[in-house]
């Protein structure tokens, strides 16, 4: 007789759990994307580097260091969220009051040295969701840019007698 009542609770349990709502928990993920209009720029002009944000869920704070070569860019502190310099922009973008799905941070760079330099986010990045405040998951990239020299820099190495 226990074991008829005991199949038959099992069995009502059982129907019970099926009529229950279930939530699937997924991992809140953002894609960063750094980009530039020109990849190789000329000593000396303007550089603007854009970052992206893209995300199923809606971004809250951002919090992130970019790197650079400093002998190659100046960056051009222009306040807003970004501040820094010497090879490391933080930019800091906390407390907004409305999250959104796409972000985008402009920051602008002189170019003053030939060469290359490389543009990345650095490991202590950080994503929030706006609606439970915890770390999402980051996919990003690099961005390489070449500085040339300026054309009307003379390529006559000759000697003038």
């Amino acid at each position: 007789m226990k074991i008829k009542y005991k199949g038959l609770l099992t069995l009502l349990f059982t129907a019970l759990l099926l009529f229950l709502p279930i939530k699937i928990c997924q991992a809140a993920g953002t894609n960063i994307a750094i980009t530039a209009d020109h990849k190789t720029v000329k000593k000396g002009d303007t550089v603007i580097v854009s970052i992206y944000l893209d995300s199923d869920s809606l971004i809250g704070d951002f919090e992130g260091f970019l790197s650079y070569d400093a002998n190659i860019l100046e960056f051009n502190n222009t306040g807003g969220a970004a501040a820094g310099g010497e090879g490391l922009v933080k930019i800091t973008d906390t407390g907004v009051p409305k999250g959104d799905l796409k972000r985008k941070y402009a920051l602008t760079f002189q170019a003053k040295n030939i060469g290359e330099t490389t543009f990345s986010l650095t490991d202590d990045t950080g994503v929030y969701s706006f609606e439970e405040g915890e770390k999402m998951s980051i996919s990003l990239n690099q961005l390489k840019m070449k500085v040339t020299a300026d054309k009307s820099a003379s390529d006559n190495a000759d000697l003038k007698k």
